[in-house]
Parts: C-alpha cells; structure tokens; sequence
C-alpha cells in the first residue's frame, strides 16, 4: 500500500519522537518489592519495607535511612525527578533529590511534616557536604553541622502530609538558566535559581516515621 508524503512524515516524526522521550527517562522504578542490590543503603542502617497502601498497592517505608541509585548517565542539562510520596507520620521529615558522583552535592525536595499541621511545608535544598560525609535523614552531619541551605523560602504544602493516595512531586532543573521547579499535583510551588551543581548520577530518597515511596522516576540528558 502506497502511503501519501505527509503521512510518512508524521510517521517519521512520531518514531523519533518516541525514541527521544525514551533515551530521556534514565531511571524508573515502582516499589512492588523490597529494593534489590542496586539500591544503596547509604548510611548503613535499618531495612526499608514494603507494605499496602489503603487501596491495596504496595508502597516502600523508609524509617530513618538514605536509598542511593545511580544512574545509567551523568545528567549535565537538565533533569525532572518525580515521586510519589507521602508521610507515615506527623512530626517527621522526608526528602529526595539528585546529587554528583560522590553524594555530596546536589539539590533536593524536603517535606516537614510538624504535629499539629495537616499539610506541612516543602523546601528546595541545595546540599553541600564534607568530602567522604553522607547526607543525614535531618541534613544535619555528625558533628551537628549543617548540611544543606533553603533556597528561596519555605512554602506550604497543598496536599495532606498523611492523605491517600501519595503526592505527585516533581522537582526540574535546567543549567541553562539555573533554574529550580518544584510542583506538587501538578501545580506549580516554588522558583529559584542556582548554578552550584551541574552534574548528577544519583537518585537519593530519605525518609523517617516509615515515609512513604510509591515510585521515583527521573528523566533528563
């Protein structure tokens, strides 16, 4: 069958548009089971599990721990890190974010959870750490130093710190302007720009009072 021009290039232009949004999702991963041996127990301490949600679908629990994934590439123009995520509890804190070879500089999302507030606030961290230091669940270091910095200023949190189903986070970097975006559900929250890091090969994911994971995804080249 003979296909006219203009439906042969949309064929052309829907295949390499295809194969671009796939080159660009660099990792992906749904918690339906304990995290294997690719995934980092970075400061060495507690096991993550895997318990249902209210709806039934598995979600990952972290108490008090970092998870590490390398990626496949080094990300040096941009990036978008997605999560699930939700608290377990009242009073704690969780964060994710995308940092250099060595884990000690990157830029994450941190979600305090404080008694009392049924929403909480989220702030985009730039970590700066101590050759060989790991990055803290609290960003505080073993000597009580501080490990990473606010950028622009806190802002509160649209969906519930404990309300099924998980909040869709995203956090977007671009070098190109520096930029740092964070959305929750969609919405835009907050805008800053910074220019410290310009390299990333990790996925982090902390947590304590069993946060909750229910999938990370990161795209970017």
């Amino acid at each position: 069958m003979k296909i006219s021009l203009p439906l042969r290039l949309g064929i052309v232009v829907l295949c390499i548009s295809t194969i671009c949004s796939a080159k660009d999702v660099v990792f992906e991963e749904v918690f339906t089971a304990k995290p294997g041996a690719e995934w980092e127990n970075v400061l060495k301490r507690g096991q993550p599990v895997v318990q249902p949600l209210e709806n039934g679908e598995p979600a990952l629990r972290i108490n008090n721990h970092v998870l590490g994934h390398s990626l496949s590439s080094p990300l040096k123009e941009y990036f978008e890190l997605e999560v699930e995520a939700l608290h377990g509890e009242t009073g704690a804190f969780l964060w994710f974010g995308a940092f250099d070879p060595l884990l000690e500089k990157g830029y994450a999302v941190g979600w305090q959870a404080p008694a009392g507030q049924s929403n909480g606030r989220f702030g985009i961290y730039k970590v700066k750490l101590e050759p060989g230091e790991k990055p803290e669940i609290l960003f505080t270091g073993p000597d009580g130093s501080r490990q990473a910095e606010i950028l622009g200023a806190e802002v509160k949190s649209q969906h519930g710190t404990l309300a099924e189903p998980p909040a869709k986070l995203k956090l977007v970097w671009n070098k190109a302007d520096g930029s740092l975006v964070l959305s929750c559900d969609g919405e835009e929250l907050a805008r800053v720009a910074d220019s410290d890091v310009t390299e990333f090969e990790g996925v982090l994911l902390s947590g304590n009072k069993k946060s909750i994971y229910r999938s990370v995804k990161i795209q970017g080249k």
